[in-house]
């Protein structure tokens, strides 16, 4: 089975909501730094996934959600749940002999 079948079962079976794959040939928009080939040279594709997070029943901005402790404790298990998928994730391409590499929560930059 080729790792694109068994990826999309995993995808299915885990409901998992928020799952993309991009070529890095684009990303033009990009921060200085942040292009998946200037993060990893090699790299061909993008993965990204997750899981909305909890809404807080306060008005929640970006400056304030950073100190908001009990936002964070109510996405603790949303955060460990993408966590475990992550990990998953980063076997299976292992397992097929594709290198990964994580920048930041929810992205994978894998190359082949």
């Amino acid at each position: 089975m080729e790792i694109e079948s068994i990826l999309a079962e995993f995808v299915r079976e885990k409901q998992i909501p928020l799952f993309g794959i991009a070529s890095a040939d684009g990303f033009e928009y990009a921060w200085p730094g942040w292009h998946p080939r200037e993060l990893m040279p090699r790299c061909r594709s993008v993965l990204v996934f997750g899981r909305p997070f909890v809404r807080h029943p306060l008005q929640v901005n970006e400056k304030t959600h950073i100190a908001n402790e009990s936002w964070w404790k109510a996405n603790a298990s949303v955060a460990r749940e993408v966590a475990t998928w992550r990990g998953k994730i980063i076997n299976l391409f292992d397992e097929f002999g594709l290198g990964t590499a994580n920048f930041g929560g929810y992205a994978k930059y894998i190359v082949a």
